[in-house]
């Protein structure tokens, strides 16, 4: 048996590939069939062997011809129940009469369904694949009578993206205060770039694999008064595992970051750390990653449509109780608004439709949202209101579900605990403890900030106004907020923040711990790459250009740190994908100093950030439990020989 691997193509080309592969393999049956015809000698063969050969070439040029053809339709086919027609024995172009012939089938789905496997080889060696495979039985008939038969097989894996703990396509930036774990297996596109916290006791800690295509860069931060020194960056399986453990102490400050090329061995359902990756990429045909989570425009190819979330909600013949976008259905009754509220983080007005999860009232698995009506702020800056939505009443969901946005979403709360009476539970676990039962749910969004469940109820004033300025869109009452000034009224707002830890009457966070268990799906701000090393050394430009990273990926707008009450801490769980730069317009996408504390005024900030308990949800190992809509990567297909007679 033989095994070689085949690239997929990009649907503009095709067509030209798929020919050449066509010319291509009937140009060798040509050349072969000339060699024997001149030159027997050359071949040292009887003639029943030349014609055996010639049979045999038959089989596999047009075994060759299929596999080209599945290759070009593979997008369209991963997750149905679907095969190419068999192609009856006829004439090759050839000249001499050979004849090939070939039987199609499917192989391992039953009913449609794919079958769930490890897979063992390749990138993504040691997880889970959906495996779409297909037998091609080839019969070539030589002019002279002789015949052989070839079986020819072709294996293709879909991989649901949630199986990283996380995952990016542009540069992944992980540089922490404190000491954090990030779980699962972390992949980049791009470059990866890590800094170890302050302090000698804390440490930035990797329980799988990391890959990246291109380097992996690992510096220190640098030293302050009120550490003791420089912290570790720590590979490992587990947190409290130290077998096949490595641990990196990074010179001091960035002009000593370590540039990493394979310093373990490939993923092996284990560790690993490895640079000069092989890329993974969604089979959506050359579309930008973002167009997931776009309305659909009617040019969208086969491979895009068959996973981008609107058209998982297809009007037949009316659109389904799921979706919402705003100028096209009417307003379902788990949609209300619109209001509008002041982001000070991006220093704009936001435009918010309310989802509650608790109204629903239809059985769909899959909700899309979208408001492509554009507005400017009532003020005299006119500046771009940016549109949203905000997820509220979700603590419990009654069912797996996605809810997907063109528009940054924003959090209320809790999302998504577990629900003892409910009807969600992990598959693959026998009596599961009521812990574990909640529900296997997705939130995909341009951007994604998470608000405490007092954010409704903010009651301090400014000048008489409401601390989050939140009012009904169509009131008045926001039209000259600018006669406040921007910078006096932020200014203002901070100081409030940090006299005492109420808001008026209302504890200013009095919910200590806010849990999210869900894969999250997200646009962020990358830093300006000249801040990154090799093309810069030195910290201080770093620390002004730097965006936040993963961990600031999802966003915070309120003070959750600081002051005489304790943090509130963020149990994050799941999996974490970010695939495209945040974009919505309005957003601040130039250096928004995100990460700036709100204790120091002169910096501006936007928040003080919480403690952080982020993890890697093991449950999406079986991808029984992936969230409904879920995305997926695709394997470069592979192919084996096996000659019959």
């Amino acid at each position: 048996m033989d095994t070689d691997s085949v690239i997929a193509v990009p649907r503009a080309r095709r067509g030209l590939a798929l020919g050449l592969v066509l010319l291509l393999g009937v140009a060798i049956l040509v050349v072969g069939i000339a060699m024997i015809t001149v030159s027997g000698g050359l071949l040292s063969a009887s003639v029943d062997s030349k014609q055996r050969i010639k049979s045999r070439m038959a089989a596999r040029s047009l075994t060759n011809m299929q596999m080209a053809a599945l290759v070009e339709r593979a997008s369209t086919l991963f997750g149905k129940n679907a095969r190419l027609p068999n192609v009856p024995m006829g004439l090759l172009p050839t000249g001499d009469s050979t004849k090939a012939g070939a039987i199609i089938e499917q192989i391992g789905a039953n009913g449609g369904v794919l079958p769930q496997e490890k897979i063992q080889s390749g990138a993504f060696a040691g997880m889970m694949g959906l495996k779409m495979a297909y037998r091609i039985h080839t019969t070539g008939i030589a002019s002279g009578g002789a015949k052989s038969v070839l079986d020819g097989e072709i294996r293709m894996y879909q991989v649901p993206v949630f199986q990283f703990g996380v995952f990016y396509e542009d540069n992944l930036e992980i540089c922490p205060g404190l000491s954090m774990d990030v779980g699962g297996p972390v992949h980049t596109n791009s470059s990866a770039f890590f800094r170890s916290p302050g302090a000698a006791t804390n440490y930035l800690g990797f329980q799988g694999p990391v890959t990246a295509v291109g380097s992996i860069y690992q510096w220190a931060m640098p030293a302050y008064s009120a550490f003791s020194g420089q912290g570790s960056i720590v590979y490992r399986r587990h947190p409290d595992d130290a077998v096949n453990l490595q641990i990196f102490k990074p010179g001091t400050d960035l002009f000593n970051f370590m540039t990493l090329v394979s310093t373990f061995q490939e993923f092996s359902g284990s560790v690993g750390l490895r640079s000069g990756a092989d890329r993974l990429k969604l089979p959506i045909e050359g579309a930008s990653p973002r167009a997931l989570i776009t309305p659909n425009d009617g040019t969208e190819s086969d491979g895009l449509a068959r996973q981008k979330f609107a058209s998982q909600l297809a009007c037949n013949p009316t659109c389904p109780k799921g979706r919402w976008v705003n100028g096209e259905n009417p307003l379902p009754a788990w949609i209300t608004g619109p209001r509008v509220f002041f982001d000070r983080r991006e220093q704009a007005w936001v435009k918010i439709w309310d989802f509650s999860v608790k109204d629903i009232n239809t059985d769909d698995s899959v909700f899309y949202l979208a408001d492509p009506v554009r507005s400017t702020d009532r003020g005299a800056l006119g500046k771009t209101v940016i549109n949203a939505f905000r997820i509220v009443n979700a603590s419990v969901l009654p069912r797996n579900m996605a809810i997907t946005s063109a528009n940054p979403i924003y959090l209320v709360g809790d999302f998504n605990l577990p629900n003892p009476s409910g009807s969600c539970a992990p598959a693959g676990i026998s009596n599961p403890p009521d812990s574990v039962k909640y529900c296997n749910a997705m939130i995909a969004s341009d951007a994604f900030t998470l608000l405490s469940p007092e954010w409704l109820l903010h009651s301090f004033a400014v000048d008489g106004m409401a601390g989050s300025l939140e009012r009904d869109f169509a009131d008045s009452y926001w039209t000259g907020i600018e006669s406040i000034k921007w910078n006096p009224f932020r200014n203002r707002m901070d100081t409030i923040l940090k006299k005492e830890p109420t808001w008026g009457s209302t504890p200013r966070v009095a919910t200590r711990t806010i849990r999210v268990n869900a894969a999250i799906m997200t646009g962020n701000k990358p830093s300006n790459p000249a801040a990154l090393p090799p093309l810069n050394t030195n910290n201080g430009v770093f620390e002004n250009n730097y965006e936040g990273g993963w961990h600031n990926t999802i966003r915070f707008l309120e003070q959750l740190s600081g002051g005489p009450t304790p943090p509130v801490t963020v149990v994050f769980k799941g999996s974490f994908v970010c695939m495209w730069s945040a974009i919505t317009p309005g957003l601040n996408t130039g250096a928004a100093r995100v990460i700036r504390p709100i204790d120091d005024a002169s910096k501006m900030g936007y928040y003080t950030a919480p403690v952080r308990k982020w993890s890697f949800d093991d449950r999406f190992r079986d991808l029984a439990n992936m969230p409904p809509a879920t995305p997926f990567l695709a394997t470069t297909p592979t192919y084996s020989y096996v000659d019959r007679r």
